[in-house]
């Protein structure tokens, strides 16, 4: 298997063609395969063994909030879950990303660990200074590397360096450092150049990217769960590599969806799941919210095969269905609640007609910012039907983007959800 070095070498400048997940490692376990779920899109951002990773564990108790409308001035306000994009030059992608990173304390005084900024394996170390409004990042080793015999001697590790421009070209400045600001409305920027570079060898770019956002994402809701490894042919493994994803939850008393003939059908209680799974700042993106019944009698949740999403993927359009398998038959999966939080155990799987079995998992602990108990938290979702956007669905349960004329279609605005003839 090729390790990350290797690839860097091979060709001087290594290339990743989709942007990272919104993810973060939360152990030092399992070997680093390619990811299943995303087996066909993501290039996954290391090929290496169990060695090369040195995630901190701390991340994982990053707080998600509210996004902050003023510069943050503690560490309080500042770490969380963030949206970031910025331009990847063309020697290493040429292109512009967006995905999700989380910032968070570290163990010394104004530390900060910024997880995820463009590889889930990678973790950036920097001091902040409140008064003057900035994060300072200085040259860092990223991920250790072991010696490569064609280079004896040499450091293969990788590292975080400046850049400057010098004529018409890049070049790394390892005496510099990156300087990320603060800004008054609570988003981050930078106007520094940021390259990942291979320690042994100046000028051998992994990634060279600028102009740099970060705003407070909206997503209210925290997964973990473990993804099993695959081997070069897509075989699972028996390794469990372990995540934190972010998502957005509601909690609705009432939730429409058409039946097998097309008439609407009232769920009752639910608590939805925009971005589970899949990322919203990813090419794989989900146009349906993921329903999990709340049976409150048993204290028990509920996931059946029947609510599929739709994840549109550059390789195409995929309706996609998590469930568990009994008797190689699909089932839905059951958990349970308490509090904020709904769990569920064993392997359990994403699942599509059209592509089979692309996704095997195991556990799932969803962290919520409301409470399930006694009927708590309904009320505390405000749900504004005026202002939120209109969507249209066709009676088989697929959206329309521009129904026609004398069509009948769902329409659905906000937790509002009613069946209408396009006029």
């Amino acid at each position: 298997m090729k390790k990350l070095y290797t690839a860097i070498l091979a060709a001087s400048v290594a290339a990743s063609a989709t942007a990272a997940p919104a993810r973060v490692l939360t152990n030092e376990t399992a070997v680093n395969t390619q990811s299943a779920i995303y087996k066909m899109e993501r290039a996954f951002n290391a090929k290496a063994t169990n060695d090369v990773f040195k995630a901190v564990e701390r991340i994982a108790d990053t707080t998600v909030k509210a996004p902050a409308k003023a510069a943050a001035t503690n560490m309080g306000e500042l770490i969380g879950v963030y949206d970031y994009s910025f331009y990847l030059y063309s020697e290493t992608g040429g292109q512009t990303l967006n995905s999700t990173t989380t910032i968070a304390a570290g163990e010394e005084e104004n530390e900060v660990l910024i997880q995820g900024m463009r590889y889930v394996d990678v973790t950036l170390k920097g001091t902040v200074d409140f008064a003057a409004g900035t994060i300072t990042l200085a040259s860092q080793e990223l991920l250790e590397m072991p010696e490569d015999p064609d280079y004896p001697g040499k450091s293969m590790d990788l590292w975080l360096y400046a850049g400057k421009i010098v004529g018409t070209s890049i070049q790394e400045d390892r005496n510099a450092n990156i300087t990320i600001k603060l800004n008054a409305d609570g988003t981050l920027s930078s106007e520094d150049i940021f390259i990942y570079g291979v320690e042994g060898l100046p000028g051998a770019s992994y990634a060279v990217f600028e102009d740099l956002k970060m705003a407070p994402s909206e997503y209210n809701a925290k997964a973990e769960y473990g993804e099993y490894d695959t081997d070069d042919k897509g075989n699972f493994l028996p390794t469990v590599r372990e995540y934190v994803t972010y998502c957005m939850a509601k909690h609705l008393d009432s939730y429409i969806v058409p039946d097998e003939q097309g008439k609407p059908d009232d769920l009752g209680e639910v608590v939805t799941l925009d971005d589970f799974i899949f990322s919203k700042n990813q090419a794989i993106t989900a146009t349906y919210p993921l329903p999990i019944i709340i049976e409150r009698d048993t204290k028990t949740t509920y996931l059946d095969t029947f609510y599929w999403f739709d994840a549109s993927l550059q390789s195409g359009d995929y309706r996609v269905a998590v469930c568990t398998i009994i008797n190689s038959k699909l089932s839905g999966i059951e958990g349970s609640f308490a509090g904020s939080t709904i769990s569920w155990g064993g392997d359990w799987y994403a699942y599509a007609p059209n592509a089979g079995i692309f996704g095997k998992f195991k556990d799932c602990k969803i962290y919520l910012q409301f409470s399930l108990d006694d009927n708590a938290g309904i009320n505390d979702v405000v749900v504004d039907n005026e202002n939120a956007p209109v969507e249209y669905f066709n009676l088989q349960g697929m959206r329309v983007n521009e129904p026609a004329a004398g069509q009948f279609v769902i329409r659905r605005q906000g937790n509002k959800v009613e069946k209408i003839i396009v006029k």
